[in-house]
């Protein structure tokens, strides 16, 4: 699909929404922005339907998606509550640090306390003194 304008409806009520230029290296994701910029619709909040399916692939090619259609995409708009915002974020988090390295741990020391000093001594360790952040990188 060369250069070409792809139509932007919404989906129940059929009302045209906006008309965006794609190209052929356009994606998803620059849809939606271009869709957020022409029509003040957040990003997040926009879910692209094609023959009545969701594409939620946001690097996916439009050109691909549309090939052998009409340029034409349809767009629901969700909202999201405080709460299932917070849930998401909440998730996001666990999930990097899940992906984390362990930090190693002393035998015979419960992981709450390996962060303390006076374990760290008592394993044989030296006490580690918090690090300052005034002095970050400061050489004397």
């Amino acid at each position: 699909m060369a250069d070409c304008e792809v139509s932007v409806f919404r989906a129940l009520s059929g009302a045209l929404v906006c008309k965006c230029p794609i190209g052929p290296e356009t994606t998803m994701m620059d849809l939606r922005r271009q869709i957020e910029s022409l029509a003040c619709i957040p990003a997040h909040t926009q879910r692209l339907l094609v023959d009545g399916r969701a594409v939620l692939q946001r690097s996916a090619l439009v050109a691909d998606v549309l090939s052998g259609r009409a340029p034409e995409i349809q767009l629901v708009c969700l909202s999201y509550s405080r709460q299932e915002k917070q849930a998401a974020g909440l998730i996001e988090v666990l999930w990097k640090r899940s992906r984390r390295e362990p930090e190693p741990q002393v035998p015979g020391v419960a992981a709450a306390d390996q962060g303390d000093p006076v374990w760290a001594e008592a394993a044989g360790g030296a006490p580690s003194a918090p690090a300052s952040p005034c002095r970050k990188g400061r050489a004397r």
